[in-house]
């Protein structure tokens, strides 16, 4: 290869890569996602709106815990976990950040799986997901990890 072939090389590259990165986003939110809050679709809501009502046993079983528990966990991580409202878009409520990590601690299900379930996006659900697993283990490590110095 000589230096002509490179330099052309590395123009197409270039220019291959710019254009990838100027990329027009053809959504801000995937108009399936929006579904989640305009429709009250998904499992977070069969979750809370109608298993725990109406079937308490499907209930436990879809999260691993039955109502009173998880409430209580709510009650103990939400400052950690809720995020604020903005003028374009609701935050996720800690109620759902919770749940969709606690569906991924009993069935270790994908990312990608959850995002359907759960309608948000596999990068919303990346970042939600460690963050409530650290806001649990910081605010129960004092309690269940006991450990003898």
């Amino acid at each position: 290869m000589d230096v002509e072939e490179i330099v052309l090389i590395t123009l197409i590259i270039g220019a291959s890569a710019a254009l990838l990165l100027n990329r027009k986003r053809r959504w801000w939110v995937r108009p399936w996602i929006e579904q989640r809050e305009t429709n009250s679709q998904g499992n977070s809501n069969l979750l809370h709106n109608e298993l725990a009502v109406l079937d308490k046993e499907n209930y436990k079983n879809f999260i691993r815990m039955d109502e009173d528990t998880f409430n209580d966990l709510l009650k103990l991580i939400e400052n950690d976990i809720q995020k604020q409202d903005t003028k374009f878009r609701n935050a996720i409520s800690a109620k759902d950040r919770l749940s969709v990590t606690l569906r991924y601690l009993a069935t270790g299900e994908s990312y990608k799986s959850l995002s359907f379930s759960f309608r948000m996006g596999q990068s919303t659900i990346a970042g939600i997901i460690p963050e409530v697993c650290i806001a649990i283990y910081n605010n129960l490590k004092n309690q269940y990890l006991k450990v003898d110095v």
